[in-house]
């Protein structure tokens, strides 16, 4: 029986570490660049649902189609919106609930998205702010914030919305400020804004 040395197991052992170690850090690099490359395929497959592709999915195996692009002028957010509200959809960018009208169209309108990603920045809209919204047909749609609200509870009604004009509402996990040592690390809360079309309309510069 051969045995091998204790300087020896040491050694491997470091040489394992040292591989996983490398293998962690390149993973964590990779995360940005797959983000990047993300936005990019969803932003290529928006251009050609705007040409006419009905079925332009980012890649292959991504069970979901570009429906709406939708920038906040003021506070410079640019975003396509995908079909669907899954996990996996809302991983890569906001999703539009397939139990509302489709966005822009005439009714409600209900777009969800995550509180630390891609709608973030609802912490920061205000009463007044306006939402431009190209829909696949190439139209532009602008949309005033009307309505703000906290809802306590995980499911979101829509039926005291009242008109008959196009009505978009966001929605994401409520409070934004998360953190699990003072117990506010949840995500049983809603917040939610109402936007209504306007009259005049404008093209979304690109």
């Amino acid at each position: 029986m051969q045995f091998v040395s204790k300087r020896k197991i040491l050694t491997y052992g470091a040489c394992l570490l040292f591989l996983a170690g490398m293998a962690q850090a390149a993973q964590a690099l990779s995360m940005p660049m797959k983000a990047k490359l993300s936005v990019y395929l969803i932003d290529n497959a928006w251009e050609q649902a705007l040409e006419g592709d009905q079925d332009a999915r980012p890649w292959p195996w991504m069970d979901s189609v570009p429906v709406a692009r939708v920038v906040v002028p003021r506070l410079g957010k640019d975003m396509v919106v995908m079909r669907g509200v899954s996990g996996t959809v809302l991983a890569f960018a906001p999703g539009w609930h397939e139990g509302s009208v489709l966005p822009g169209a005439e009714g409600i309108s209900l777009l969800a998205g995550h509180r630390d990603t891609h709608f973030s920045f609802m912490k920061d809209l205000m009463m007044g702010d306006r939402i431009e919204l190209q829909t696949a047909s190439g139209e532009t749609v602008s949309y005033e914030v009307s309505e703000m609200e906290m809802l306590d509870k995980p499911e979101l009604s829509v039926r005291n919305l009242k008109g008959s004009d196009s009505i978009l509402v966001l929605s994401t996990c409520y409070p934004f400020q998360q953190s699990i040592m003072d117990g506010t690390n949840r995500a049983d809360m809603r917040f939610v804004v109402v936007a209504r079309k306007v009259t005049e309309t404008k093209d979304i510069v690109s």
